[in-house]
């Protein structure tokens, strides 16, 4: 018998490739979310999806994804660890949500065509993938220090929805990184990472600038020591900078609930 890997690789299958859900719909699990209309997007790396031996890698995983009308800058490139819009290669708007995977036993897909319903934009099925592994890898902060900016939830949320445009991560360095003992306050520096040809842009730095002023003053209001809040270009940002700085997930404060975002 032709070995399973091989089958596989011959229909097309591949780490990235994106087809109908229909394609699938008989063979998902019971209680999955996805319709005819919706789109599978294979997750597993490639060398294991057409690997030989079923009892090595009996599984695939699937990150199922609906159709919507526009992305919404605030759930792009990753900024929320739980729901993800990007755009395809032929103008489309997919939607997934992290939660929404399954997994299929590898020989489903050797029996299957893998033809494409949309591509995917160079650079995505990375970027999709960083997104996925963030949601076990994200560090919690400190209890004190999400708490410590919880009356300024709403305040946040606002400056989030006014100036997503401008960078493509917010990153803090907090100290200390524990809970506080009494009389103690944390010291706290933000940067608002920019990819270079924004940051290059006179106008959008100029209004970076201004965008950091005013978060600086809600951290402030907060109690938190702010050490530094500015905009920084991805372009200078060392390595060694970059290992002492923490990404901040702050969808627990500004996304509660998609549906009014």
């Amino acid at each position: 018998m032709q070995d399973l890997g091989k089958r596989i690789r011959e229909r097309g299958w591949r780490q990235g490739c994106v087809v109908p859900a229909a394609v699938l719909l008989e063979s998902l699990p019971d209680g999955s979310s996805a319709s005819g209309e919706d789109h599978a997007l294979v997750v597993t790396q490639s060398c294991d999806l057409v690997h030989h031996d079923p009892r090595n890698e009996p599984s695939a995983v699937i990150l199922l994804l609906k159709s919507i009308d526009a992305g919404k800058p605030e759930f792009m490139h990753g900024r929320s660890p739980r729901l993800f819009h990007f755009e395809s290669l032929e103008g489309n708007w997919l939607e997934a949500w992290a939660w929404n995977q399954v997994v299929l036993p590898r020989v489903t897909l050797a029996d299957r065509e893998a033809e494409a319903s949309v591509r995917l934009v160079p650079g995505t099925i990375r970027h999709v993938l960083d997104w996925l592994a963030k949601r076990y890898t994200r560090i919690a902060f400190p209890d004190g220090f999400n708490a410590a900016l919880q009356p300024k939830a709403k305040a946040i949320g606002k400056w989030l929805k006014r100036n997503h445009a401008l960078y493509s991560e917010l990153l803090l360095r907090v100290a200390p990184f524990n809970e506080l003992e009494t009389g103690q306050q944390y010291r706290l520096a933000c940067y608002l990472l920019m990819k270079s040809r924004v940051y290059d842009d006179r106008d959008q730095l100029a209004a970076a600038i201004a965008a950091a002023a005013d978060l600086e003053n809600i951290f402030t209001e907060c109690g938190l020591v702010v050490k530094e809040c500015s905009p920084v270009s991805e372009a200078v940002l060392t390595v060694a900078e970059l290992n002492q700085l923490v990404r901040w997930d702050y969808d627990y404060l500004s996304h509660r609930d998609s549906s009014d975002s």
